[in-house]
């Protein structure tokens, strides 16, 4: 069986494009402070990709709360004085806020009971 092919396929393609696009700011921000500390959260991301993967519904729930802030984080810096271009964080607000929507159905249907 593949790990893509349950619930959360598309929330882990997303999750973990991501956080190769958080990683990947150092290169496009320059090396700094800021863009360290974002590395850090890059590698969360591919942590939690990991665990949808793996169709491990808290990790689930815990991925939703994450992408929403992040996707919050994304936008709020579009239109910051940043390091990073907004066209950048446009790609990375996107990418977050499909995650948290491909989240949302999977988590909110209902399971079904034990037999």
């Amino acid at each position: 069986m593949s790990y893509l092919s349950g619930p959360y396929r598309t929330a882990t393609l997303m999750t973990a494009l991501s956080g190769v696009l958080y990683i990947a700011m150092i290169v496009v921000g320059g090396v700094s402070l800021p863009t360290l500390a974002l590395v850090g959260v890059g590698l969360l991301f591919v942590m939690l990709a990991g665990g949808l993967s793996r169709a491990r519904r808290s990790v689930a729930w815990l991925a939703f709360f994450v992408t929403a802030l992040g996707a919050i984080y994304a936008l709020a810096q579009i239109w910051s004085v940043s390091f990073v271009p907004a066209w950048y964080w446009q790609i990375t607000a996107v990418a977050q806020a499909v995650a948290c929507l491909s989240l949302f159905v999977p988590l909110w249907k209902a399971t079904p009971a034990p037999a």
